[in-house]
């Protein structure tokens, strides 16, 4: 597994997110012990049989106890897009990285800076 935070961002909407990847890339020669239990474990939840099919699942979970595993499940604009980006993304993406689901759409002309650069405590 490789977990990731972002800033989801979008029309007056800063969302933080964690993101897990299923699945390993790993050198075949040697699979540890709990790399193999956790392949095993994927699998007998529905994600796929192997590591590499496997790394096609990202969780994408929210601070209010929200967690998904499939974007269109979200039934929201933000999450939604953010979630199938974060997942098409993952490897380019680094942690802490804004998703700027209004640049994603084309809507704007560049991404926006992260949040906390404009927050000013009072």
């Amino acid at each position: 597994m490789n977990v990731k935070m972002f800033e989801v961002r979008d029309r007056r909407t800063m969302i933080p997110v964690i993101a897990v990847r299923l699945g390993h890339h790993y050198d075949e020669a040697y699979i540890s012990q709990e790399t193999q239990s956790e392949i095993w474990l994927s699998y007998q939840l529905g994600f796929g049989k192997g590591a590499k099919k496997q790394t096609e699942h990202v969780m994408l979970a929210t601070t209010n106890d929200r967690m998904h595993w499939q974007p269109y499940e979200w039934n929201d604009r933000t999450l939604q897009a953010a979630h199938d980006y974060i997942r098409r993304h993952f490897d380019q993406l680094s942690s802490g990285e804004v998703v700027d689901v209004e640049y994603i759409m084309g809507e704007t002309d560049k991404p926006k800076q992260s949040e906390r650069f404009e927050y000013r405590p009072r």
